[in-house]
């Protein structure tokens, strides 16, 4: 059942007699947190932590409220209560705009506001008490943000954008995201723009090792950059399945470059940037891999060749690779051509050479 949202009563009242005390001091708490320090019971034996209990533990520092729990409630006058009580009202009207959104459109947020700068240390008690009161009706209990709570609520929070809402953005757009965050993070970039070209998971193409790139010919002494992906997410295969870019382009020059110099069990993307990843995906509204598929479907790459890069097994959901463990020179050079398109998306036309 849903909790009611108030305001704990941060200015705590006189002394109550002994039996009274555990009701007294949890009434100045949101309610799942004075269930955790157990009101009721025998007085005596929590009365320290009772008392402190009335004040985030920053502030209870402040003015050691657990060595003088008799004299605690003498001092509802002090400022410093004023001052909790605003900053908890400020806290969760902050906390507010994450009341709309489903349980793991609220964990992504908390991840997400990690770009949007740093609050002050001594307000972290603030938020999650205001984070502990809201009113949640739509599955999204404390459990499923406790680990990043404590990290996260640090940052500044931001009202979700409407997703759903938000128009596809047009090519010029893209690139200038892209451009933007080149030079500042090139292994991050790297890493999104390898996903995004050749319709694959991020997760995923963080797993590729220096061995996992690898440089085939055919006979014609036509090259290519095989990358092997490792079995992920998706369904449809059992084993690892390869794509192919061309070591000539930008991505390939890029995934050569950051695999350059690496043992062949070493992980290619050691120092991806998670605030900077967010960032760039941000602007795509939709994830890497859904945003790189359309855009090749859009670009006009027939459906069936769309399921080589997805591994999917059905025409709904982009069926598996066939014969995905033996090296294909004719799909090896129609993905190159795919995946070149997806870079003039991203950077427009190169100039003649």
């Amino acid at each position: 059942m849903d909790e009611e949202l108030t305001t704990p009563r941060i200015k705590c009242p006189p002394s109550q007699p002994a039996g009274k005390i555990g009701y007294t001091a949890t009434a100045c708490l949101p309610p799942r947190l004075a269930e955790k320090i157990g009101a009721g019971g025998n007085p005596k034996e929590r009365k320290n932590s009772i008392a402190t209990a009335c004040l985030p533990p920053r502030l209870a520092g402040k003015i050691g409220a657990g060595d003088r729990d008799n004299n605690i409630y003498q001092e509802e006058d002090h400022p410093i209560y004023e001052e909790q009580t605003r900053n908890y009202r400020n806290a969760k009207t902050r906390m507010e705009p994450l009341l709309h959104l489903t349980e793991l459109q609220a964990y992504d947020e908390f991840r997400r506001t990690a770009a949007a700068g740093s609050w002050a240390p001594s307000t972290r008690a603030y938020y999650w008490q205001a984070f502990l009161a809201l009113k949640r009706s739509r599955g999204m209990p404390v459990s499923a943000a406790e680990r990043e709570v404590h990290r996260q609520l640090e940052r500044k929070a931001h009202q979700s954008p409407a997703l759903h809402a938000a128009p596809p953005l047009v090519p010029a757009q893209i690139r200038e995201i892209w451009n933007r965050h080149l030079h500042e993070n090139p292994e991050t970039v790297t890493a999104v723009l390898a996903a995004f070209v050749t319709g694959q998971r991020l997760s995923d193409m963080l797993k590729v090792t220096a061995g996992d790139l690898r440089i085939v010919s055919d006979f014609n002494n036509h090259q290519a950059l095989a990358i092997t992906i490792r079995a992920g997410k998706t369904t449809g295969t059992t084993g690892p399945y390869t794509v192919f870019v061309d070591p000539s382009s930008r991505t390939g020059r890029l995934l050569l470059r950051a695999a350059s110099g690496l043992h062949p069990t070493e992980m290619v993307f050691r120092n991806v940037q998670p605030i900077t990843t967010r960032r760039i995906i941000a602007g795509f509204v939709v994830g890497i891999r859904r945003g790189g598929l359309q855009a090749m479907s859009r670009s006009g790459v027939p459906l069936e060749e769309v399921r080589e890069f997805s591994m999917h097994t059905n025409e709904a959901t982009l069926r598996r690779y066939l014969d995905a463990g033996a090296l294909d020179i004719n799909r090896a050079r129609r993905q190159i051509e795919i995946t070149r398109a997806q870079e003039q998306l991203i950077f427009g036309r190169a100039k003649a050479e």
